[in-house]
Parts: structure tokens; sequence; C-alpha cells
């Protein structure tokens, strides 16, 4: 399996969120501390496509998803 992204060593504490569409996609919403940075992984079975959501400010650490019935 591909790997996200690793936080670097002493980075700080961030709260990742996951969510999982009826399909199977899977969401992952993480800070990228190199970035410092608010990603967003989509993917399923290790094809991930990945985006900056929020690059500003050191973005990230409480990072949510919300999903409608469409996903």
């Amino acid at each position: 399996m591909e790997d996200i992204e690793e936080l670097p060593p002493k980075s700080g504490q961030t709260y990742d969120a996951l969510a999982v569409t009826p399909e199977g996609l899977v969401h992952i919403a993480y800070r990228d501390g190199s970035l410092g940075a608010l990603r967003l992984a989509t993917g399923k079975s290790g094809a991930w496509t990945k985006d900056t959501v929020d690059g500003a400010d050191d973005a990230g650490s409480h990072a949510s998803i919300v999903m409608d019935a469409q996903g």
C-alpha cells in the first residue's frame, strides 16, 4: 500500500478524518506537516489522488470530513 504522507519527527499531534462511501471510495483528511497544509487523499485499493485543501497558516491539525448522500 502506498503511503499517504509521513509526519516529520516532533511535528505535533494531529487529528485526521476518514470517510468511506458506500462504493468503497476512501477519503482521508490530514495535516501534511512538511507543507503545513490540510490535504485530502481520495482513493481505492492503492490508487490515491492527493490535493491540498488549505495551504495557509499551518492548516489541518484538526481535520474533519462531511459527506452528503451522494458522497
